[in-house]
């Protein structure tokens, strides 16, 4: 449990945890993830996801939940940046005609490749946690008073 912490804290510093408890064996927290509008060129911000977290463990298991995706379009500034509309939130679970159909079924898409990523990285962080630590080279001091 310790290690999965370690691993949010330096692969996702964007997941908030508001429940870290040792006696129910159980992770909880909050994230959110973009999604990319794809054009021609390159993909610009389309908007924001944000869900909710919970992992369990049980004799050596995990499981990995992540549910209650809200979708918060962007839109375009007058400084050229894209920023949440405010006020808008869709529910991922029952769009409705908020959202059309395709689009729908793209943030989907886009979803389902974040949460397979995530597992992944985590099951290979758990499995060997001091193989993913990176050994940061020391700093070669040079010495400026001999040429």
């Amino acid at each position: 449990m310790n290690y999965t912490v370690d691993f949010l804290k330096r692969n996702y510093p964007g997941i908030t945890l508001y429940k870290d408890d040792v006696k129910d064996s159980t992770l909880e927290g909050n994230g959110k993830v973009l999604l990319y509008k794809k054009s021609m060129l390159s993909g610009q911000e389309d908007g924001e996801v944000t869900y909710q977290l919970r992992i369990d463990f049980k004799n050596g298991k995990y499981r990995l939940l992540l549910t209650n995706f809200n979708y918060t379009p962007y839109k375009r500034t007058r400084f050229g940046t894209f920023a949440p509309v405010a006020g808008i939130v869709v529910s991922l679970d029952n769009p409705g005609k908020s959202i059309g159909a395709k689009q729908a079924d793209n943030y989907l898409n886009q979803i389902g490749a974040y949460s397979a990523a995530f597992d992944k990285q985590l099951e290979a962080y758990l499995q060997n946690p001091l193989a993913s630590k990176e050994n940061k080279p020391a700093l070669k001091k040079v010495n400026t008073t001999n040429w």
